[in-house]
């Protein structure tokens, strides 16, 4: 039997080596890494976390080399050519896959990328199992919450120009026969078997008909510790090795900025007021900038901040969850992070949320927070347990 996982993310390559480790050894397992443009810090991720030895062949897919992803200014630059080129593309693919043939299941980590949309027809065409592995907590959430439109940008601010795009991409995939490849839209992806952490806590609709797996069974701590180990993270760790235990706190930035939920003023002023709660609290606070966080941002919240309060070192770019594992901190806070729930499991870190706090001080200034309420309360209510939320940034837990 031969298995397939198309990997997009450090977290999930973690799950991934776990299943494979506990589960899948006797069988042949492939893995594509996908690394993007923008995430440059991703692929020395991939190096420091991945065990060849688990792997029976690996292929590194690099979207700047624009593998399987629609990029429009090439697009439009020359239609006839990128059409050749995602051509190219497409039949690398498919000769990867022929050489790994006969496939059993192909594990996908994104439900919204491009290239899961490709595997999907692709396993129905080879007729094997098509298989969804967590990564992060959108397969919790209601598709409407995760789709519904985000609240600072109106979409007056797309422009023409935007709305012409749109329209030309559409165009392009329809006459190149590509909407099933490239379109979330078009027909939605059927999974067969659905690997999670929480499997109980994900809505009924979210994966019909398919089989349900206790992910949490094979992702350990001893397993996410032995990963560490191979990370040799110990000498980038040694700040967080020096702290104590009981007085020191991190805190988890959210990109709302960056994806839209809030201005870059109301998130900075709302994050610096809990800091310098936590500073009162904590004889050390580590700050942690979400991997998609302007510099701007980060540069702005930090600047007027006490000693005490000191940016999570970066000499690693593995998840925190991984890089917290036995190591001393007290408490993690953060917005909504999918990293407050994983830790507990994780690191034996208690985690709180000031989610709760931030909907009634956007409500008091008389910000609009109706979309960013809807993205993550679905979070509240399945993970009530899990997570300490607080609607009080005095709160005594602080």
């Amino acid at each position: 039997m031969s298995n397939l996982f198309a990997v997009c993310g450090v977290l999930p390559l973690t799950f991934a080596q776990c299943l494979v480790s506990s589960v899948l050894r006797g069988e042949e397992n492939h893995i594509w890494l996908f690394t993007y443009p923008q995430f440059s810090r991703l692929r020395q991720s991939f190096d420091q976390l991945l065990m060849p030895e688990l792997w029976t062949t690996l292929w590194q897919v690099n979207f700047e080399a624009r593998e399987a992803r629609i990029m429009r200014g090439e697009l439009f630059r020359s239609p006839w050519d990128y059409h050749r080129t995602l051509a190219a593309s497409e039949r690398k693919m498919r000769n990867k896959l022929d050489e790994i043939e006969p496939l059993s299941r192909i594990f996908t980590t994104s439900k919204t990328a491009s290239h899961p949309r490709f595997l999907y027809r692709e396993s129905q065409r080879r007729q094997c199992r098509f298989v969804y592995l967590e990564d992060g907590l959108g397969a919790y959430k209601p598709l409407t919450a995760i789709s519904r439109r985000k609240q600072q940008l109106p979409p007056a601010r797309r422009g023409i120009k935007s709305r012409v795009s749109d329209v030309l991409t559409a165009t392009f995939l329809r006459l190149t026969r590509r909407q099933a490849l490239y379109s979330p839209e078009y027909k939605p992806m059927r999974y067969d078997e659905a690997w999670l952490m929480f499997p109980a806590k994900c809505p009924e609709d979210e994966f019909p008909g398919a089989m349900m797996h206790d992910l949490s069974r094979h992702v350990t701590p001893e397993r996410i510790n032995h990963l560490k180990q191979r990370a040799n993270l110990s000498a980038g760790m040694a700040e967080l090795q020096q702290a104590d235990s009981r007085n020191a706190a991190l805190f988890l930035s959210q990109s709302l900025t960056e994806d839209s939920f809030l201005n870059m003023e109301h998130e900075v002023a709302l994050t610096q007021r809990i800091l310098e709660q936590l500073s009162r609290r904590y004889e050390r606070v580590f700050y942690k900038p979400h991997p998609r966080d302007s510099l701007e941002k980060t540069t702005a919240i930090l600047s007027q901040q006490t000693p005490q309060v000191q940016r999570f070192p970066e000499t690693s770019p593995l998840p925190v969850e991984i890089m917290l594992a036995g190591n001393p901190i007290q408490a993690c806070y953060g917005i909504c992070s999918s990293s407050l729930v994983y830790l507990p499991l994780f690191a034996d870190t208690r985690t709180y949320s000031l989610f709760p706090w931030l909907m009634r001080e956007l409500e008091y200034r008389g910000v609009d927070a109706l979309s960013l309420k809807t993205h993550f309360e679905a979070c509240q209510v399945q993970f009530e347990r899990e997570v300490v939320w607080l609607e009080d940034i005095a709160h005594e837990s602080i």
